[in-house]
């Protein structure tokens, strides 16, 4: 029986970003918001498997989402143990949502991709601007009461000599930070830098496919096995029509774990080519735990 103690609740798929680096011109779906109803359903399916830590985001921004405050109060009112952790741009984190976010999360994961405004607007477009966005990041790090805070870089072109500056400006400011070099989604977004980086003599598996530790509740309730599989072409049932239960012990998962464990993902036309399959160790540039590796979910929880 797979026994997992955290997932993910994709509660919308809207973004205010328009990152180089993301797939989202490849999403094929509408863009949409978690029902409030379906959402209950995933919070108490988790609950009663006893899934210790959720997380509230996957292909969008939580923040965005009109019903936020409302998911979050919802969850830490009616099940306190369970712990919250959110990843966002922060684009939003001001105002009723940063006290909100302040008083009910648990962990914010915040995505920082430059340290000044030309290398941070060319990476993440879109609406946010580098001033507003900071402001809101900074004034939230210096609050007195707060969630463990993780600051992430992601390693570009566009703003490696960002680097340096970013990761000794926040380094003091937030309980951690983490400097990564970009992923490929699962080989759906195509980048020739991350081909360069593979070699097919380190294979080493799916870390999420053998630990379920990327199972998302997406926003139709469809469950996919993996946090990049944004079009749904990885689902292993829907929670709308199955218990978590029936989902963590179906014949899908178990084939796909199957496959992942004698190589034979390396011919499934959704995983053969996704760089997490092979040895990434040095994907992570740099953290100020020692105790990160890549291939493990990013935690406060010790």
């Amino acid at each position: 029986m797979n026994i997992i103690d955290f997932i993910n609740i994709e509660n919308t798929t809207f973004c205010g970003a328009d990152c180089i680096m993301c797939a989202r011109h490849d999403f094929k779906l509408t863009p949409e918001v978690m029902s409030k109803k379906l959402f209950q359903k995933c919070i108490e399916e988790s609950a009663n498997l006893g899934i210790k830590q959720i997380g509230i985001a996957n292909f969008g921004d939580p923040l965005m989402d009109k019903y936020f405050i409302w998911r979050i109060k919802y969850i830490k009112e009616n099940y306190p143990s369970i712990k919250i952790s959110l990843t966002s741009t922060c684009q939003l984190l001001r105002g009723e949502i940063a006290d909100a976010v302040a008083k009910y999360a648990d962990e914010l994961l915040i995505s920082m991709y430059g340290f000044s405004k030309i290398a941070y607007e060319s990476v993440h477009r879109g609406s946010l601007v580098y001033e507003n966005v900071k402001k809101n990041i900074d004034d939230f790090l210096a609050r007195d009461h707060r969630p463990f805070c993780v600051m992430k870089y992601l390693l570009l072109d566009q703003n490696k000599e960002d680097m340096d500056v970013w990761k000794n400006y926040y380094l003091s400011k937030a309980n951690r930070i983490d400097i990564w070099k970009p992923h490929n989604f699962g080989n759906f977004k195509k980048n020739s830098n991350i081909k360069k980086q593979i070699d097919k003599q380190n294979f080493v598996g799916c870390f999420r496919i053998r630990l379920l530790n990327g199972l998302v509740f997406r926003t139709n309730g469809d469950v996919s096995i993996c946090c990049m599989d944004y079009n749904h072409n990885i689902v292993v049932g829907n929670i709308n029509q199955n218990s978590l239960t029936d989902i963590l012990n179906s014949k899908k998962i178990q084939k796909l774990q199957s496959m992942n464990k004698d190589k034979t993902i390396l011919n499934y036309k959704y995983c053969k080519n996704c760089d997490q399959l092979y040895d990434r160790s040095e994907a992570l540039v740099y953290t100020s735990n020692d105790k990160m590796r890549a291939g493990q979910r990013s935690s406060f929880i010790k």
